[in-house]
């Protein structure tokens, strides 16, 4: 994923927008089934997310680099807090 959209739309609804860079090569089933499979991984880590759409694009160099980027930065927070829960 190159980039993740959220939007609350009311007390019980929420947008889950998210741009999807596969790799080269992929026919139209192949995609399909990879859709299926991220929307069903999504539903079920937030099922809240009540609204999934998946825009499949095919990313420049710099939005990968950046959603690189952007992961090692969340995976480091991620870490950061779970440190500190354990009171580490």
């Amino acid at each position: 994923m190159t980039s993740l959209l959220t939007m609350r739309l009311g007390n019980d609804s929420t947008l889950v927008a998210a741009r999807v860079d596969l790799a080269p090569g992929h026919d139209s089933e192949e995609v399909e089934e990879v859709l299926v499979r991220v929307k069903t991984a999504m539903a079920e880590i937030w099922p809240y997310a009540d609204q999934i759409f998946l825009d499949v694009t095919e990313a420049s160099a710099r939005d990968r680099a950046r959603a690189r980027a952007d992961r090692q930065a969340l995976d480091e927070r991620v870490a950061a807090v779970e440190k500190e829960d354990r009171g580490t």
